[in-house]
């Protein structure tokens, strides 16, 4: 007798366990945009500006530096050495991108002929 009462709430409780489930997923803004809502997520419906920021500097946790093909030529040491310079100074970089990642930021420098000629690096 006591399994047959057990059995319909435990059915009532997992049902109305699923609806809130699904209300939950719906609410979220990446769910909407899948099934066809407003885009998934904030980064894709402002764009952000990408010049040196304090607030998110503050967040940033990851750094970034991209080559471009000219330098594939560079040594790996040399490249890390400028590398270490640019992030250590983003504000001067000429093209600086916050990237937003799960957690806070990622800071992404594109090195350019005006930062190489900057650090007094010879091309």
């Amino acid at each position: 007798m006591a399994d047959k009462l057990r059995t319909p709430n435990a059915a009532g409780a997992w049902g109305c366990f699923i609806v809130l489930a699904a209300q939950s997923i719906l609410r979220c803004s990446a769910a909407r945009a899948w099934a066809g809502g407003y885009r998934a997520f904030p980064s894709e419906q402002l764009p952000m500006a990408n010049e040196f920021d304090p607030y998110r500097e503050a967040l940033v946790l990851e750094q970034l530096t991209e080559w471009p093909d000219d330098y594939d030529g560079w040594e790996t040491a040399e490249k890390q050495r400028v590398a270490s310079a640019l992030q250590a100074e983003p504000q001067q970089a000429a093209q600086l991108e916050y990237v937003r990642i799960h957690s806070g930021f990622c800071r992404k420098i594109t090195v350019t002929p005006e930062d190489l000629a900057r650090l007094g690096v010879a091309v």
